[in-house]
């Protein structure tokens, strides 16, 4: 059933009430006119807008060569609007108001038409849309929006009311503009035939749930009911899935759904794999309490979603791999959000905790590449956050930082005494990371990935290191281990391919080239153990020349990691005895690299990646190079300088 609304306009702003009214001519050179009215919108996703111009008016004292009008509505809230008393000290020139609507809903035609009931006796007023002709009572359609509601297509009128007559002494102008949400009839209900359902009858009610989608329709209206048996039951479900057994709409072609008002429960799987699913729309006064786990993993066409506000509870994996999702509203009923709920999230730029959330599983925003801020509603008791930073309510835990954010140092605050478990994962812009006294421990996973980090500080007092804490820190050269550390986890340092100094002042033993206490020493060129560091600390032999580090030990100059693995060229000293091994290996977008050492430096393994085009020699070298050992399978790609 389509909404009706009726904008009758005084003349003000986005009135759905406005209007004008001409009260008496005070003279052939004065015309006093009261512009007023109220807004009463009832019409959905729809933005509207009024605006006018009135040359040669005053207000009490003040007087206006130009006044300029203009009010708008979004929310559909009723809103009064103020009087406004003018008069015109000389004949005014044409009043113009002009009404914009635009249709932001993504799912409904808007049909808009200004009726024919224009009043005004012994006024000329002309109305024009788009500064074209405009018949009274036309009905003009206005398509529905785009991706996210920001793309919209526009009705603009304008009326132009000329100067009264001289012998007017009370006229009056309004118009009506109508404005219908819906231009047909809703979409009826997907016809049964395309569900499988199971019935369910107690406590004297009769209830459905949708075990499968059967149908082959693209645009999926679950009905409120359906009949069976001669009796009427309620849609309550979709029905669950698991791992191994299909949700009701698992992998189906679908590009939207409507799910009706009936629904509490969306069970496992629900819509898992459905790799077309772009709209997900909830009846107005939705009863949806749960949404389960992996209901809509894999929606990876899916944009937006505006959680109904009776949902407690978001499920594990709900939205994984939702890779379009850019926004997602959480309502303030949620208390709890699962482990994984929106991991992989790729297009996701920021996300707020509601009030009432006290559980947050592991891993719910890893992977969300462009996640910048996670912010948490103050009055939350179990949660907090800080320049986007998720941390518990007293910031003792550093929880989440979000990886798509694009500083490159951050400093923990003071009050943090753990680093939780994925805390940094992926956070591949920042370089340089400083913990201050204070932390205890690192936890599990905490910095994995962050493959732009070359500096760490790890203060005295941190007990332990998690397994995996630092795996894929491949920029990471040099560490130092407090003497406070009791042990350090499995792998944890698995893949810091560049890591050639390690500083050891723990009472564990760390042996270079050996894989355990979490592979510390595994890529080490040297290792400094607490027996070798009783007098001051050996000076850090790493330095950096034209953006690459490199390790600087006698004879070798070796190249280990540029300090960003985003480079596109990356040029070599002509001190360079080696390139170590996986160096520019994840340098996904280096093209060039340009060598200025004459005798060809001895290549690791995995050093150059395939995506590289070009390698530049200097002069006379090109030969020595495509003989040397390792290079030979790059011999097509090498040239002089």
């Amino acid at each position: 059933m389509s909404a009706k609304v009726k904008l009758i306009s005084f003349i003000s702003a986005f009135v759905l009430v406005l209007g004008i009214m001409i009260i008496g001519v005070l003279s052939a050179e004065q015309v006093k006119v009261n512009i007023g009215g109220s807004v009463s919108f009832n019409a959905t996703n729809v933005y509207a807008k009024v605006s006018g111009n009135i040359s040669g008016a005053q207000t009490g004292n003040k007087i206006f060569s130009t006044l300029t009008y203009s009010a708008e509505e979004t929310t559909g809230d009723e809103s009064d609007w103020t009087n406004l008393a003018l008069e015109f000290t000389e004949t005014p020139d044409p009043i113009e108001i002009t009404i914009t609507v635009e249709n932001r809903s993504t799912q409904r035609t808007l049909t808009v038409n200004l009726e024919n009931t224009l009043k005004g006796e012994g006024l000329d007023i002309a109305v024009t849309r788009d500064n074209g002709s405009y018949t009274s009572a036309a009905n003009v359609e206005l398509p529905v929006s785009t991706g996210d509601g920001s793309s919209t297509t526009t009705f603009t009128l304008t009326l132009t009311v000329a100067n009264p007559n001289e012998d007017l002494t009370d006229v009056s102008f309004g118009y009506i503009l109508n404005m219908y949400d819906e231009s047909v009839a809703p979409a009826p209900p997907t016809s049964a035939s395309s569900f499988t359902f199971s019935y369910i009858d107690a406590n004297h009610t009769h209830t459905a749930s949708i075990t499968k989608f059967v149908g082959r329709e693209t645009e999926v209206v679950i009905p409120s009911t359906v009949e069976y048996g001669g009796t009427t039951y309620t849609v309550t479900r979709i029905f669950d899935g698991s791992y191994s057994a299909a949700g009701a709409f698992y992998d189906s072609n679908i590009t939207s759904v409507v799910i009706p008002d009936t629904v509490t429960s969306i069970g496992n799987y629900a819509f898992s794999s459905c790799y077309s699913l772009a709209s997900v729309n909830f009846g107005n006064n939705s009863h949806l309490t749960i949404i389960g786990e992996h209901a809509f993993d894999s929606c990876i066409s899916l944009t937006s979603i505006t959680i109904p506000e009776r949902v407690t509870s978001i499920g594990d994996w709900t939205f994984n791999n939702c890779r379009s999702l850019t926004s997602i509203t959480i309502p303030s009923s949620v208390t709890s959000i699962g482990e994984l709920a929106f991991q992989n999230c790729l297009s996701l730029t920021s996300i707020t905790i509601p009030e009432r959330v006290t559980s947050i599983g592991d891993q719910s925003f890893v992977n969300c590449d462009s996640l910048t801020t996670i912010e948490v509603d103050s009055a939350n008791t179990t949660y907090s956050s800080e320049d986007g930073v998720l941390f518990n309510k007293d910031k003792t835990i550093l929880i989440r930082y979000p990886e798509g954010n694009t500083r490159t140092s951050y400093i923990i605050p003071s009050s943090v005494t753990s680093i939780g478990d994925y805390a940094f994962w992926g956070c591949s812009s920042l370089t340089s990371i400083t913990i201050l006294e204070g932390v205890t421990s690192i936890g599990d996973w905490a910095f994995q990935s962050c493959r732009s980090l070359t500096s760490i500080t790890i203060p005295e007092g941190v007990t332990s290191i998690g397994p995996h804490a630092f795996p894929g820190c491949r920029s990471l050269t040099s560490i130092t281990i407090p003497s406070s550390v009791k042990s350090i986890g499995y792998q944890a340092f698995d893949d810091c391919y560049a890591l050639a100094e390690v500083y050891n002042y723990s009472n564990l033993t760390i042996t270079a080239g050996s894989s355990s206490n979490g592979y510390l020493g595994q890529y080490a060129k040297v290792v400094y153990n607490a027996s070798d560091l009783i007098e001051e600390k050996p000076e850090t032999r790493i330095t950096v020349v034209d953006n690459v580090q490199y390790y600087d030990y006698g004879d070798d100059f070796i190249a280990l990691a540029p300090i960003s693995g985003n480079v596109t060229e990356a040029t070599l000293d002509n001190r360079t005895t080696e390139i170590n091994q996986y160096a520019f290996y994840y340098c996904s977008r280096l093209a060039t690299i340009r060598i200025n050492a004459t005798t060809p430096p001895r290549l690791g393994a995995n050093a150059i990646p395939d995506n590289v085009a070009n390698i530049y020699v200097p002069e006379g070298s090109v030969d020595a190079y495509k003989a040397a050992s390792g290079w030979s399978s790059y011999a097509s790609k090498i040239s002089s300088i």
